[in-house]
């Protein structure tokens, strides 16, 4: 899950303009690490919703609500409880459902990224 998480991360950020990213394209590669990873996710997911959602404050979309912050942290929980001997396989599955859910998500904000991209003009300009 690891590569397909980077792949949908380097495909939502390459779709923000540079000056809207919060995480850089290149940290996501540091989701490689393992055990790393599970805390470093956290701050992905979290720096990325920040993100989508500075973008959308600027081309006027407030129908996207939180940009899949509370998804996205929801199966970071689970993954990290995933760790946990003995009742880790139960969050681990429960983790695993949620990031197919969570992916899906960001692919979909992705598009709406896409779409607006004419409406935005970095401030100051």
């Amino acid at each position: 899950p690891q590569i397909v998480s980077i792949i949908v991360y380097h495909r939502v950020l390459g779709a923000l303009p540079p000056e809207r990213r919060l995480v850089s394209r290149a940290a996501t590669f540091l989701l490689l690490i393992p055990f790393f990873s599970t805390l470093f996710e956290f701050y992905v997911v979290l720096k990325l919703a920040k993100s989508l959602r500075d973008y959308f404050d600027i081309v006027e979309e407030p129908e996207m609500g939180g940009c899949g912050r509370t998804l996205g942290v929801t199966f970071c929980v689970f993954n990290a409880c995933g760790l946990i001997p003995a009742i880790g396989i139960a969050f681990g599955v429960l983790g695993f459902l949620l990031w197919v859910l969570y992916m899906m998500t960001i692919l979909e904000i992705r598009q709406v990224v896409v779409k607006t991209a004419k409406r935005y003009a970095p401030k100051g300009l």
